[in-house]
């Protein structure tokens, strides 16, 4: 059975400023928005710093880590809605990446979860 959530990241160029970030964050949760069995998307913007803090004058602001809310009764996969949202974002500069729940059971297998 598929969870009511998904999680994701968007990495832009290392090269990119805050505002080209959020402008395509912003793009990219507006064709995840678009896909049937998605209800709702917000992203944070990523920090490689402990606690987030601006340590030095180096500012990370080319990674986004997004979370999704799926519709409970959608019967989409959500390998099925994953692979969408990279279709939507494939012409999008930037790596969108989604994980699903078989992903996220690995994940939890391999950290001795159930």
């Amino acid at each position: 059975m598929s969870m009511p959530m998904l999680s994701g990241n968007i990495e832009t160029n290392e090269d990119a400023t805050l505002e080209e970030t959020m402008d395509i964050s912003d793009r990219v949760i507006d064709e995840i928005m678009k896909v049937d069995g998605v209800t709702d998307c917000g992203g944070m913007l990523a920090s490689s710093n402990m606690m987030g803090l601006n340590i030095g004058n180096a500012q990370e602001v080319h990674d986004v880590t997004l979370y999704l809310l799926l519709d409970e009764k959608t019967h989409r996969s959500n390998q099925e809605i994953a692979d969408e949202i990279a279709d939507r974002c494939k012409n999008i500069d930037a790596k969108v990446d989604i994980v699903t729940s078989n992903s996220v059971t690995e994940y939890t297998s391999a950290l001795g979860g159930e």
